[in-house]
């Protein structure tokens, strides 16, 4: 796996229930952990491949906490969940932000509201650092309007961190707080 340079692995990643790997980087002004997540087959899809990662999501504006499966997803320029993961109260439509449309997705359009809420990787152990994606204005939407039992980690979350993704995972690090040479 691969950082900022390569990386040694502490934590395998749990490819059934979708909790991402720890790994350490080598480089010595950055030397915190990183988060891995392994490339899974589609299914129904020939030589098509996915990250899925378990992420703790907190709604700033009722008590909903949980631990929700998202894709990481390059293509998708904000976060969206799908309100089927939700609790009942989460996410209530009288504290929505307003209305925002995601243009492009299969083809189409898919149309959410806006909310405030916090998220970062969730651990398959306690005792580790988190990886924080900060305060972010995810979309939900709809159920019969998304398909899939996943959310979207979209580039609103994936800017805050550095994510590097090679043959078999992608890895997230925090950002570096100085240059990093191979050594």
């Amino acid at each position: 796996m691969h950082g900022p340079n390569l990386a040694t692995l502490i934590q395998p990643a749990s490819r059934r229930d979708f909790y991402a790997g720890v790994c350490q980087s080598g480089c010595q002004s950055n030397s915190s952990l990183g988060w891995f997540v392994p490339y899974r087959r589609v299914r129904g899809y020939f030589n098509a491949y996915e990250a899925v990662i378990n992420l703790h999501v907190q709604d700033l504006h009722s008590t909903f906490v949980a631990i929700l499966p998202f894709v990481i997803d390059t293509g998708t320029d904000v976060t969206i969940i799908p309100r089927r993961l939700l609790d009942p109260g989460a996410f209530p439509r009288s504290k929505s932000l307003g209305r925002y449309e995601v243009k492009g997705l299969a083809g189409g359009t898919v149309v959410g509201l806006r909310f405030r809420a916090a998220v970062s990787v969730a651990l398959l152990r306690r005792g580790s650092d988190l990886l924080g994606f900060g305060k972010l204005t995810p979309i939900v939407v709809r159920d019969e309007d998304w398909e899939g039992d996943f959310g979207m980690l979209g580039l609103d979350a994936l800017r805050k961190v550095v994510m590097v993704s090679d043959g078999d995972c992608v890895s997230l690090w925090p950002k570096p707080r100085g240059p990093c040479s191979a050594a």
